[in-house]
């Protein structure tokens, strides 16, 4: 299983600033079920596009938010419905006031 913790030779996802306080968390290629995410920094909290697949690897995004700023997530947007993108938005919301946008439906 890709997810064991104890797997080697997976590398280890990084974090790169595209603009300023906009980032990109990057995981590393070799397996199914990763997925790339990122958030903005703001003044007043966190908006994060995604989440990951796993507890561990959502536990591990949200250590990164936290090695950038102090602040809550406060916004999730899902860019779609897959569970790679989606089953760790328990928690990015978990102890806070945020609020959840799914991604609508494209019309046409």
């Amino acid at each position: 299983m890709s997810d064991a913790p104890d797997r080697d030779g997976l590398a280890s996802p990084r974090l790169e600033e595209v603009s300023d306080g906009i980032f990109a968390y990057i995981q590393p290629d070799g397996t199914w079920w990763i997925n790339n995410t990122g958030f903005l920094a703001g003044t007043r909290g966190v908006t994060s596009v995604d989440a990951c697949s796993t507890e561990r690897r959502t536990r591990a995004y949200l250590e990164a938010i936290r090695s950038v700023t102090p602040r809550p997530v406060r916004t999730l947007v899902n860019t779609h419905h897959h569970g790679d993108h989606t089953f760790g938005n328990y928690l990015d919301t978990r102890g806070s006031s945020s609020t959840w946008l799914p991604r609508r439906r494209r019309r046409g």
